[in-house]
């Protein structure tokens, strides 16, 4: 803000005195080009950095896209359809054909084949037997079975994935806190470099334009 704001101020007094016959002598260059130029590359970054959040927050949808919102639990030996952020620890759940497994836990009874590439990415469905473990939400092959839940809400794997993948979307990179304390000794730095060199050279006797450049 202010490499570019001072170029610009001083850029526009110079050619404001170039334009109403030279007042001020010595006054004669612009530098429009250099504040143009900040701002690109600054923009060129905000650009990235906005594409790239963008790119994970489009995964994120999809992927609460893809969370089951109902499954059948047992109640009063009954199999009853609730939403899946309803159903609670130790409860009796059940996969039908085709359908998504809702919450995290262990088969009890039957067996199917599950498709686990929402979560591990394989594409190859993995039997699943008494014993075995499911996580939500991969969905089940032609077969049906019945679970135990253990995982449940924000227990489950699935939405841990969701949560690191929004910390990792909203946190500072180590690299953004690396040039922080960079730029914490640069600027104060280049300030009295540059203040020390333009008093230095008004008073060795250079005119005020020489020193401000």
């Amino acid at each position: 803000a202010i490499g570019t704001s001072s170029a610009y101020l001083y850029s526009l007094f110079s050619f404001i005195n170039i334009n109403i016959g030279h007042p001020f002598p010595g006054f004669t260059h612009v530098y429009f080009e250099s504040a143009g130029v900040i701002l690109l590359f600054i923009t060129i970054g905000r650009y990235l950095e906005i594409k790239a959040k963008g790119r994970t927050t489009k995964v994120l949808s999809h992927l609460l896209s893809t969370s089951p919102v109902k499954g059948f639990v047992k109640r009063n030996d009954a199999w009853i359809e609730i939403p899946a952020d309803e159903i609670e620890i130790g409860n009796l759940v059940k996969v039908k054909p085709g359908s998504k497994i809702p919450v995290d836990g262990v088969v009890v009874e039957g067996s199917s084949e599950v498709d686990e590439s929402s979560i591990t990415g394989e594409s190859v469905p993995v039997s699943k037997n008494p014993g075995c473990y499911v996580t939500a939400p991969s969905i089940n092959g032609s077969g049906s079975f019945t679970f135990r839940a253990e995982m449940v809400g924000a227990d489950t794997v699935f939405s841990q994935i969701l949560r690191l993948g929004e910390e990792a979307n909203s946190t500072r990179a180590p690299i953004q806190s690396f040039a922080d304390k960079i730029v914490s000794v640069f600027v104060p730095l280049v300030f009295t470099i540059g203040i020390g060199s333009a008093i230095y050279w008004f008073f060795s006797g250079e005119s005020l334009f020489f020193s401000l450049n």
